[in-house]
Order: C-alpha cells, then sequence, then structure tokens
C-alpha cells in the first residue's frame, strides 16, 4: 500500500469523519478517530488501486530501460499495400 497516499488523505479523511459524526450528533475523539484511520486506508487503497497503479505501468511500459532498449532494436514500420501484398502472394 502507497504510505505517502495516506499522508496525503489523512486531514481529508479526518474532516469527512468528523462531519458525519457531527450531524449524527456522535462528534467524539472515540469515535472520530478509527472513522478517520478507517477512512484514511480505504481511499489510499482505492487510490493506490485505481490511480497509481496505472500510472506505475504506464512508466514501466514507456521510460523503462529495458523499454528504450526494446524501442531502440525494433524495425520501423513498413506499411504494405494491400494490391501489392496481394499480387506478391499470388505469384
Amino acid at each position: 500500500m502507497a504510505w505517502h497516499g495516506m499522508y496525503l488523505l489523512n486531514s481529508l479523511s479526518i474532516h469527512l469523519a468528523q462531519a458525519a459524526l457531527s450531524r449524527v450528533g456522535l462528534l467524539y475523539p472515540l469515535f472520530a478517530f478509527p472513522l478517520g484511520l478507517g477512512l484514511t486506508v480505504g481511499v489510499a487503497y482505492l487510490s493506490y488501486r485505481f490511480l497509481e497503479t496505472a500510472f506505475l505501468e504506464l512508466k514501466k511500459k514507456r521510460f523503462s530501460p529495458l523499454a528504450k532498449k526494446e524501442a531502440a532494436a525494433a524495425p520501423p514500420h513498413q506499411m504494405e499495400r494491400p494490391i501489392e501484398a496481394a499480387a506478391i502472394r499470388s505469384t
């Protein structure tokens, strides 16, 4: 799990928990801390799972040293014309 996501989302989660508890009339630290912690962990997990992993995969595919070597070694694409390709195959 990404710890920096928890760090960034902690304050937001605590405020959301306090706002929800104040609407219900249960604004006590004994309730606010566990609810805020649960929200922090849940939102950080969702952020990591759906946002960060997508960008990490993109980084791995586009900017890793192996991807750069494969791109440099790949031959340039040469498009065949369909008519010429059919003529060559039929002969």
